[in-house]
């Protein structure tokens, strides 16, 4: 039975059709039209308790009210919901509202009038943002490439899984366009809710949500497509338009079940939480909505939340990630498809883990964004994965985008965390960020805008350093602590040496050959500024090789050849 989270007067269900028109001409960031967050004042925290008194909206705060009253709000409600049964955190989100008024209002001049309210510390728009576009490729594709291939540009799933399969106590967050909960590949990775009772239409685990068994659906107040569930959230968070079907497969669809494709997560549950819609060709989420979701994500348990769409800094999106950092958990953001350095809210964060995409060749598919902020790369062509079509065919197509780059660093962390049930959220993205593979020959990653390199799912899992000593570590967050200064001679034929400079502690270094395989691995202990160690060639072949220097906090790369 679907439970919907309220019921609104049908003049309330019109005026939202209002709300967000989208336009075929214009698919950048747009906002919503007659609604907006705020965030109030601590000392009014307490104070303030909307209520409809007689049919009249009323918070108990004069100033606020006189506004509801002058433009026709009829929605005052509490962003993220039950907020204060998870303050042990540094980020309050006790304060966030969204507000909603009557269409024939100025957006400007109700943002304007509450700005300038003492019990509003401030005022977010409410952005309405592209879900990354998939293309289309050959329809008879039938082999996950990206998984597993003869070449160095796969990410080595089967190899990792020797050392973890995974299990269903990591749970990653779809927040998307909902998911095909039905899919015979899906339906058995799909997270239960153990603390609600089905359709009893109460409120059992008290987190603001009713009859929530799979997880939620927060899209409300849009137009889109005429099977699309627009009007009302409730908690049926079926995908209708299949981007988020796409993305869930990827992630973890159910491994070694005799049937369709193999997710990389393997073992991991999946969270179900739409924010997202189609229409048309194109899809949509709404920061509100998404933000609502990493909420309820991070509060149920969710170890990693899977971002596959592009962001603004609006409607409270900003403190509900800060939130998701502060609690351990792993944000992956996808970079985006617009084949040049481009950066978008989420992805440019530096606390979020934001992910670009490589091509059959390991080097950048030529739709991938890329930009300083971007943390791994991980394949994006031809991706084979789950889907949905119009009114439930479960079918497997093939697409390809950085949409489907980041739910495989979601799998790979979900493993790292069965793995390692300990670790923190920098901690897995440090081990992901250090166990990739070089991308070679590829002018962005070489100028450090593809990230550390392809993720490499047998790196991450099989290297027990990388598991054990990484526990307090954090993803590099200073450039340049260290740095390889030269590598000479270059071309050589017997040794080179290498200049670097380097804070006190254990150094490593790691050469890896043309194809990304790891040749060579030296540990030794530095004692801070400047220095200078030679590495001998006698078992390399000519080619060109990579030499990765790091302390497990932040890493520099160099090429050289080698000449027999």
């Amino acid at each position: 039975m679907k439970t919907m989270l309220t019921v609104l007067p049908l003049f309330i269900i019109l005026s939202y059709l209002f709300l967000y028109l989208p336009s075929s001409a214009d698919m950048s960031n747009q906002y919503v039209e007659n609604g907006f967050v705020v965030n109030i004042a601590p000392e009014y925290r307490d104070i303030i308790c909307p209520v409809f008194n007689n049919g009249e909206l009323e918070t108990g705060v004069a100033e606020i009210d006189q506004l509801i009253g002058k433009y026709g709000i009829y929605r005052f409600e509490r962003e993220f919901p039950a907020s204060e049964r998870y303050s042990n955190t540094s980020v309050d989100l006790s304060g966030y509202y969204i507000v909603e008024f009557s269409p024939l209002h100025r957006l400007e001049d109700v943002i304007n009038d509450f700005s300038s309210c003492c019990c509003i510390e401030h005022v977010e728009r409410i952005g309405v943002c592209p879900v990354f576009a998939i293309y289309p490729d050959d329809p008879l594709f039938s082999e996950q490439w990206y998984l597993d291939s003869e070449s160095y540009v796969d990410i080595d799933a089967p190899e990792g899984w020797i050392y973890e399969h995974g299990d269903a106590s990591p749970i990653i967050a779809i927040i998307d366009t909902g998911v095909d909960y039905r899919h015979p590949d899906l339906i058995n990775s799909i997270w239960i809710n153990d603390g609600e009772v089905p359709d009893n239409g109460v409120d059992d685990d008290k987190n603001g949500y009713v009859d929530d068994i799979i997880g939620w659906d927060f899209v409300h107040g849009v137009r889109g497509d005429r099977y699309e569930d627009c009007f009302i959230e409730d908690n049926d968070p079926m995908d209708w338009y299949g981007h988020g079907t796409l993305v869930a497969g990827v992630a973890s669809a159910t491994t070694d079940n005799g049937v369709g494709v193999s997710g990389v997560g393997w073992g991991a549950r999946i969270m179900v939480l739409r924010a997202g819609w189609g229409w048309g060709p194109y899809g949509f989420v709404r920061m509100d909505f998404c933000a609502r979701a990493i909420f309820y994500a991070v509060n149920m348990g969710a170890c990693v939340v899977n971002c596959s769409w592009s962001s603004s800094n609006s409607g409270g999106i900003s403190a509900a990630v800060s939130y998701a950092v502060s609690k351990g958990v792993v944000v992956v953001v996808a970079v985006g498809n617009t084949g040049d350095e481009y950066s978008h809210y989420l992805a440019s964060r530096g606390d979020t883990f934001c992910v670009a995409g490589s091509d059959m060749n390991g080097r950048r598919a030529i739709f991938s964004s890329y930009g300083s902020n971007v943390d791994v790369s991980a394949p994006a062509f031809s991706i084979m994965s789950t889907y949905r079509r119009y009114l439930g065919e479960h079918i497997y197509v093939s697409r390809s985008g950085t949409s489907m780059s980041a739910p495989q660093v979601s799998g790979l962390c979900a493993l790292i965390k069965a793995q390692n049930p300990s670790l923190g959220g920098k901690a897995i993205m440090w081990v992901v960020h250090n166990s990739t593979k070089p991308m070679i020959g590829d002018e962005e990653w070489e100028k450090g805008l593809m990230g550390s390199g392809i993720i490499s799912v047998e790196n991450a899992l099989c290297n027990e350093m990388l598991s054990s000593e990484c526990a307090n570590r954090e993803i590099p967050t200073e450039v340049g602590v260290v740095k390889i200064l030269s590598v000479s001679p270059s071309p050589s034929d017997d040794y080179i040496d290498v200049m670097f400079s380097s804070p006190c502690g254990v150094l490593s270094a790691d050469i890896f050959d043309i194809s990304g395989r790891k040749v060579l691995k030296r540990v030794f202990n530095v004692s801070g500024g400047e220095g200078e160690f030679s590495i001998l060639l006698d078992n390399f072949n000519s080619g060109v090789y990579v030499l990765r220097l790091s302390d497990g906090i932040a890493s520099d790369t160099m090429r050289f050849i080698c000449i027999k």
